[in-house]
């Protein structure tokens, strides 16, 4: 898992293998996730229709509703993200699908 802050959102971007986990109900975490501040980085799903970031000291956790995360599944291959907003920040969640492609598969690993 990737975790960048750009001038838009904080993005989020995970491969194939753990977009597997994450659709098995695991969380993916980066820890640390800004080296020597020592922050670590949560992202998992929920069966909540709305997102939830929990910026707690020392960690950074990204709860998505499972449905959006499963619609967007459903459109790779695919260079859009999901972008959700959670009050003033902006989130955007991406899966890195170059490996499939490469290969010649056109989804993401299923579930």
């Amino acid at each position: 898992m990737k975790v960048q802050l750009t001038d838009k959102a904080l993005r989020w971007r995970i491969d194939e293998r753990e977009l597997a986990a994450l659709l098995a109900g695991d969380p993916v975490s980066l820890a640390p996730c800004a080296g020597a501040l020592g922050l670590a980085c949560l992202l998992a799903l929920s069966d909540d229709d709305t997102p939830r970031f929990d910026p707690t000291a020392g960690r950074w956790s990204l709860r998505l509703p499972r449905a959006l995360v499963e619609a967007h599944v459903a459109t790779l291959p695919s260079r859009e993200g999901v972008r959700v907003d959670i009050g003033a920040l902006s989130f955007l969640f991406e899966v890195d699908v170059r490996e499939s492609v490469r290969a010649g598969r056109s989804r993401a690993p299923a579930r």
